[in-house]
């Protein structure tokens, strides 16, 4: 009887009273308070203890609404869409969770993801306006609940640095899988909302952001751009709604929107970017440069006050550069485009007006950009008495993001590339202000960072493709290198190894530490494959003694 007997495993209660930081790393906590010392001891923070009791406190949610606009008051559509919006409702731990796990991952996201998406400019919209409509819709909840432990599975596998790359690729795959039932769930509530959901833009906007979002973390491209066009498109649609209202003076739009409102502005402003830089996609409904668009937003404030609105400011301004860019590579195919009309002559004469416009707007531009430094500069001085404060970060990321697509947009209309030699200080001025950025900010010493957007990797990959100065080109590299970020759909470490790859290439045909006109490169387009880890680069040059660039065959680049 006694060799039958098999002794089983003594069963005891797991404790669920453990730390935060222990539960994502599936290690035994020793509950010491008020951090474990497990964490202090490997190094780790500790993000304290969960407290179920508040689970069962229901309370009553107060909202404020804003107040009516006056009879008289001719709104713009910018501003007639942020009425619609909710405006303050506190987030907190009331939330009906169905599980630890979703509570686990929807404080992460609360307390370190939302704070990493907003990156260094100042903003509400994953901190504040998203955590708000968790209360009221649960796709909102279960996104949300994805993204936070997409972050717990990124910071798992970034962080192991004593634990080889396959042990940490399975540490992270609990995060990872739970992350893709609570997406697939959200997804299910999204499909059921009401029809059209053009009717309830304010929920459309949310689950293109938040969807959008999510796809921009596992690196689906297409998916990505696909919901920012659908978001991008409820913005149109509801532009249509009043055109009487529109207005060029970003004074009065200021004075009119709150911080939240410029934020959610702002965020949807540099989707579009995101979308006609790496998707080529237009808006459906109109073409490039259109005629009711005119109206560049040339009325700005003589000086900002804070740097949100200096942002704002720049990212709507901004709209009429990613206009601009996308009509001047595209002038050669003009007559392609739809004027609605069906008589030929009609169509020509329209033809000869964008065509003029695509000449002219690079002049309206370079004029607004400069009202808006005027306007900018004695701000970003204050903010250099307080180095290390979030308006120093944030006024250096503007800063980078002015100088960066000043280099975009001059160097567009130029077939040579010894032109870009001319701008080597400003090169230089971007290196220092990212190294200050870098420097500075905390959360850029502790893992790898994921923001939902910003300019810091894009302006560095200019830095290091198109200044020719051996060293700043270097060091452009070496600050990819040495703070790893994705920033949308920007990751440093492609951009490291694109850059690497055009320098190597480049500079095997330097003469006497310069690299010649028929040794340089300019990359004409690029198919990026986040989830492969691969990019196809596609670049021209000029030939010895030739006046036109000639494309070279594609590369295939992996990291």
């Amino acid at each position: 009887m006694a060799d039958n007997y098999k002794r089983k495993r003594a069963s005891k209660a797991k404790s669920r009273s453990g730390c935060i930081t222990c539960k994502i790393r599936r290690v035994k906590c020793d509950e010491a308070k008020p951090n474990c010392l497990r964490c202090q001891k490997s190094g780790q923070e500790c993000d304290g203890y969960i407290d179920f009791t508040k689970k069962k406190i229901k309370k009553i949610v107060d909202v404020t609404l804003l107040p009516k606009p006056s009879s008289g008051y001719t709104q713009s559509p910018e501003i007639r869409l942020c009425w619609q919006l909710p405006m303050t409702i506190h987030p907190s731990h009331t939330l009906r969770y169905c599980s630890e796990a979703e509570y686990r991952y929807f404080n992460i996201f609360q307390q370190r993801t939302a704070a990493e998406l907003s990156g260094h400019l100042d903003s509400d919209v994953w901190s504040g306006w998203i955590l708000r409509v968790c209360h009221e819709e649960d796709f909102a909840r279960h996104a949300v609940v994805a993204i936070g432990a997409l972050s717990a599975a990124v910071e798992v596998i970034h962080c192991g640095h004593n634990t080889s790359s396959c042990d940490r690729l399975e540490l992270g795959a609990p995060h990872h899988k739970f992350a893709l039932q609570q997406y697939g769930q959200a997804l299910q509530l999204m499909q059921a909302l009401p029809q059209p959901r053009l009717s309830l833009p304010r929920v459309s906007l949310l689950s293109c952001l938040l969807t959008t979002c999510f796809e921009i973390y596992i690196g689906d491209k297409d998916n990505a751009l696909v919901q920012a066009q659908a978001g991008l498109d409820i913005l149109l649609h509801h532009d249509k709604l009043g055109r009487s209202g529109i207005t060029n003076d970003l004074c009065s739009v200021l004075s009119q929107l709150s911080d939240e409102e410029s934020d959610i502005l702002s965020t949807f402003a540099r989707l579009e970017a995101l979308v006609k830089l790496f998707g080529g996609y237009r808006q459906t409904g109109h073409s490039p440069l259109r005629d009711e668009d005119s109206a560049a937003f040339t009325k700005l404030p003589e000086c900002f006050r804070t740097v949100r609105d200096a942002r704002l400011c720049w990212d709507l301004s901004s709209r009429r550069v990613w206009q601009w860019r996308e009509t001047h590579l595209q002038g050669s195919s003009i007559s392609t485009f739809d004027f609605g009309e069906s008589e030929v002559t009609q169509t020509l004469r329209k033809e000869d007006a964008l065509a003029y416009r695509v000449r002219t707007e690079l002049g309206l531009f370079l004029q607004a950009r400069e009202k808006w430094l005027q306007a900018f500069q004695g701000l970003f001085e204050r903010t250099r008495h307080h180095p290390g404060s979030k308006d120093f970060l944030g006024a250096n990321t503007m800063m980078i993001e002015y100088l960066s697509t000043k280099l975009t947009v001059l160097l567009s209309g130029q077939n040579h590339e010894t032109y870009c030699d001319d701008f080597l200080q400003d090169h230089i001025e971007i290196i220092r202000l990212a190294r200050d950025l870098f420097e500075m900010s905390p959360r850029c010493h502790e893992k790898a960072i994921f923001a939902f957007d910003g300019s810091n990797v894009s302006a560095l990959f200019i830095v290091a493709t198109r200044c020719r100065d051996s060293v700043v080109r270097r060091e452009a590299i070496d600050l990819l290198r040495k703070y790893p970020r994705r920033e949308g759909l920007w990751d440093s470490s492609m951009a490291v190894r694109v850059s690497t790859w055009f320098m190597n290439m480049e500079e095997s045909g330097m003469v006497d530490g310069y690299v010649p006109e028929p040794s340089r490169l300019r990359i004409v387009k690029t198919d990026l494959n986040l989830s492969a880890r691969s990019v196809t680069v596609c670049c021209s040059k000029m030939m010895e003694g030739g006046t036109e660039r000639v494309e070279l065959e594609d590369v295939i680049l992996t990291w």
